[in-house]
């Protein structure tokens, strides 16, 4: 029995069985058919279970329902004969499985297509047009509830293949190709796809994702986290971006400063043809350089507003504040974010030009570089919010 045929019937621990037949011998599968037929047909499949899913919680609650009118005082007879004849016609018996194809069955497809060079194509290709599609149907539907489990959707089949993506790419035969003609220009991290619903899903995974690997592991270079931040934030400046991801999972400024990094940022920033003058050639070093400082910025304040400096706590309001904040005209809300935010930087750049942190990187130069990069941080996300 094929698998379309099991989930229409509902046969759905036949459906995964299937699935998981596939999945052990992925290896031996033809690359093209992994690409054209199975990545296509498991997310059309992975959206008939999440459909099935939905229709069986909608049916708990109805049996819930129907129990509670059981122990009600008004007609329990009559609730306790309408739940045996719904148990009668809903009982399917108890199935879990219903992330299965968008987890085991994406993730191994997604593993076998990365292993060769021309397998990630198709993988972006199918993948990119899948989402697509499906935005455009929230779209058309236009409600609240269908834009917000479009998001969800999004972000489940984002999360899942990021999970192996992630840990692949800087090994995959093709992992230039895969960042610069492959990979969705509409899914990277820039300042100018931040209202694009993949970009920001994307974030928030690549935060979830380097939580761990940030952690203090002593100084080992780690070339997936370097590679993933490379390919999805191609534009950041070199210095302030890892300066600003340092202190994002730090939380304290001079345990950034000691911090070592173990990912760096590579930026070609200017390319020139010919015999130009010394001073053209600086001037478009500087540009690029106060290119990548704003776009830097851009994407901090747009992406990551959960920064505990751009965050607004209730502490962080007066007792007037708090007590009238629901009732406040929207653009009131917006000065005194603005005015907390400066505020909260100020204090940091105190912090970074105390004696106590400058006297601590005495000791050491590559501390006094970071104070330096943390110092340019604070003025450049300043300098954005006063304009």
């Amino acid at each position: 029995m094929h698998v379309d045929a099991c989930i229409a019937r509902k046969h759905f621990v036949v459906a995964v069985q299937l699935a998981q037949i596939y999945i052990a011998n992925i290896a031996q599968r033809q690359q093209g058919a992994i690409g054209d037929l199975v990545l296509p047909k498991l997310l059309i499949w992975d959206r008939q279970m999440r459909g099935h899913e939905q229709q069986r919680q909608a049916e708990r609650k109805t049996e819930g329902k129907l129990r509670e009118g059981t122990s009600s005082p008004y007609f329990p007879t009559f609730y306790g004969w309408a739940l045996s004849l719904w148990t009668l016609s809903h009982n399917r018996g108890r199935f879990w499985q219903w992330n299965f194809y968008h987890r085991e069955l994406l993730q191994a497809v997604v593993k076998a297509l990365l292993s060769n060079a021309m397998g990630p194509y198709k993988l972006f290709d199918v993948l990119a047009a899948h989402i697509y599609d499906y935005e455009a149907q929230v779209q058309a539907g236009g409600d609240s509830a269908t834009t917000r489990e479009h998001v969800r959707y999004v972000s489940v089949i984002l999360d899942s293949f990021c999970s192996v993506f992630f840990q692949q790419i800087e090994a995959a035969p093709a992992s230039h190709d895969i960042w610069n003609r492959y990979f969705p220009e509409e899914w990277k991290i820039t300042a100018d796809n931040y209202k694009n619903t993949p970009s920001r899903i994307l974030c928030g995974v690549f935060v979830k994702w380097a939580l761990d690997r940030m952690r203090p592991r002593g100084e080992e270079f780690d070339k997936d986290l370097s590679e993933v931040i490379n390919g999805l934030f191609p534009k950041v400046d070199q210095s302030l971006f890892p300066a600003f991801l340092l202190w994002l999972f730090t939380h304290d400024i001079k345990a950034t400063i000691k911090r070592e990094r173990t990912f760096h940022i590579m930026r070609v920033e200017v390319s020139f043809v010919g015999d130009g003058e010394k001073e053209d050639i600086e001037r478009l070093f500087n540009q690029a350089e106060k290119d990548g400082q704003r776009e830097t910025v851009a994407i901090i304040v747009n992406y990551f507003n959960t920064w505990e400096v751009l965050s607004l706590y209730k502490e962080n309001l007066s007792e007037e504040q708090h007590e009238f904040w629901e009732a406040m005209p929207q653009e009131d809300k917006k000065k005194v974010l603005k005015d907390i935010r400066l505020r909260k930087l100020a204090e940091a750049k105190a912090t970074l030009e105390s004696t106590e942190i400058i006297e601590m990187c005495e000791e050491r130069q590559d501390y006094e570089y970071r104070r330096n990069d943390l110092v340019a941080l604070v003025d450049a996300v300043t300098e954005h919010l006063e304009a």
